[in-house]
């Protein structure tokens, strides 16, 4: 379980509320290290092998691929999916009533996908006592892991087509929803850093430029006041002034003219996938042990990883904490789900490629003039 109150900012999202907890987090000790933001999917091979033969056809950004590269989903595999996965893609890609070339998929998995999935290698008694988990060993052990990682990593959502795991509750057939729900969350993430970066940058300049003036002695910021007035005096005597702020006032007007019908269009979607999120969740198994507390805190770690103490925090444990982060330490080393990314600090899984992937500039605007076609301003390119 993880524990309540922490800010969960994380991450490279520069949105305004993130901004905010970083300047709270640097307050208080790096032990209560905020946890990433991001919406935790589990993706199985058969939704995954369609998803990439899909935008292999049609050659653009998913909406899977859009989320993934805005940084509002996270997208983690069990061991044996990616083996499947690097199978089945080049046989399903030629067997389809319209075939695409089985190397361009493979390669589209492997320089657009690959870059952002975690693969896990999942302890065989992970989330056992889970019904849903035992209900999928019986009528198809090879899917197990894929239940067992969603149960223990909790409040996550299951990519998959697989009737075995959606008849016990890990997914639905029908992803298209779950994905546009994704996607437009990613345009919100998108439009937040657009705004938000420019507008810390100008309050911290605006700050410091006043921290600077009060540190002047009196009559320096006296002069300054009064050698301003001189200088806006004459602009505001022949009129100039009010004209440069009609013009100003005008193109504000302009400009939130041309944003309010996407700006509205996202906000409309963004309230029309609330309900999704909610329907297709997949809840926590009862009663997780420490390692598996564990990997719900991992599944969520900041880039870069975390500390035994910082994951410790997040615990939902009685323990006091000069007992519990031994006992921590001693489990991450000794499960092969946990990697150590760097010294003393861990993550979920192991990352698939250390090369970003290959998303250009060109595809993200042409991902979001698709979602906005259908916009009056929009309408003609």
């Amino acid at each position: 379980m993880l524990r309540r109150g922490v800010c969960p900012a994380g991450g490279n999202d520069f949105s305004v509320r993130n901004v905010v907890c970083w300047i709270y987090s640097a307050q208080v000790p790096y032990s209560i290290a905020p946890l990433n933001r991001s919406r935790v999917f589990v993706g199985d091979c058969s939704a995954l092998v369609n998803e990439i033969i899909e935008g292999t056809r049609r050659q653009n950004l998913t909406s899977l691929l859009a989320a993934l590269h805005q940084g509002v989903v996270r997208l983690y595999i069990p061991r044996h999916v990616l083996d499947e996965l690097v199978r089945h893609i080049p046989e399903e890609a030629q067997s389809r009533r319209r075939p695409v070339d089985p190397l361009m998929a493979l390669e589209r998995w492997e320089i657009l996908y690959a870059p952002y999935v975690r693969v896990v290698d999942v302890p065989r008694e992970w989330a056992r006592q889970d019904e849903r988990v035992r209900a999928v060993d019986v009528r198809h052990s090879t899917d197990t892991p894929f239940a067992q990682l969603a149960a223990v990593i909790g409040q996550c959502w299951a990519l998959t087509e697989d009737p075995d795991l959606v008849a016990n509750g890990f997914g639905d057939r029908d992803r298209l929803p779950l994905l546009l729900a994704a996607a437009n969350e990613g345009e919100i993430s998108y439009v937040e850093r657009v705004v938000a970066v420019p507008t810390v940058i100008g309050a911290m300049t605006l700050s410091a430029t006043g921290r600077n003036f009060m540190r002047l002695p009196v009559w320096a910021q006296f002069g300054l006041v009064a050698a301003s007035g001189f200088l806006v005096y004459p602009w505001h005597h022949d009129g100039r002034l009010a004209g440069r702020l009609r013009q100003l006032f005008g193109k504000v007007i302009d400009l939130a003219r041309l944003a309010a019908p996407p700006l509205m269009t996202m906000h409309t979607r963004r309230t029309g996938g609330e309900p999704i999120w909610e329907d297709h969740i997949v809840e926590p198994a009862s009663m997780l042990t420490l390692n598996e507390q564990v990997a719900s805190v991992l599944a969520r770690a900041p880039e870069g990883g975390l500390l035994a103490r910082d994951i410790a925090n997040h615990l939902d444990e009685p323990t006091p904490l000069s007992r519990l982060v031994p006992t921590v330490r001693e489990t991450l080393v000794g499960c092969s789900a946990f990697v150590e990314v760097s010294r003393g600090r861990w993550m979920l899984g192991h990352a698939l490629s250390d090369e970003p992937a290959a998303i250009s500039a060109e595809m993200v605007v042409d991902w979001l003039w698709r979602a906005h076609r259908s916009d009056p301003v929009l309408a003609v390119r």
